[in-house]
């Protein structure tokens, strides 16, 4: 695991996985800034989001960070799964390359941070993240 201060990268686009999405917790208050907001996706475990880099980028960490101003811990994703791509950004493309999975490490308390990594040196143009399971939700 690296440290919190792992650099962050701008997506040119992000979408959310199929699901439904209420209209105040969209997929873009993912990269706001913002820890108040937040990206709720209906569909629960298994979903995630896509996207589109500027240009083909090498990812090798994501952080996660929970929201801070609710108390639904078990809406908070328990494992993730990054998956790359150079042809196509569609959920349900066999195209993606899995990159690498795992448990979140996000602790129950709202605000909680964890950095994971994976092994990768290939540059790619489209990313998609899976949270496969929740803390308490199963579909």
């Amino acid at each position: 695991m690296r440290s919190a201060s792992v650099c962050c990268v701008l997506i040119s686009t992000i979408t959310a996985s199929p699901g439904g999405t209420p209209a105040g917790d969209v997929v873009a208050n993912l990269q706001d800034g913002v820890t108040t907001t937040k990206y709720l996706n209906f569909g629960g475990a298994g979903n995630g989001l896509a996207g589109t880099m500027g240009s083909a980028t090498v990812l090798d960490a994501m952080r996660l960070v929970t929201r801070t101003n609710d108390d639904i811990a078990k809406w908070d994703p328990a494992t993730w799964q990054v998956y790359g791509s150079n042809t196509s950004d569609g959920w349900s493309d066999s195209n993606w390359t899995l990159l690498g999975s795992g448990n979140t490490n996000l602790g129950p308390q709202r605000g909680a941070l964890s950095v994971v990594s994976f092994a990768n040196a290939t540059a790619f143009l489209y990313y998609k993240v899976v949270f496969p399971t929740t803390r308490g939700v199963t579909t």
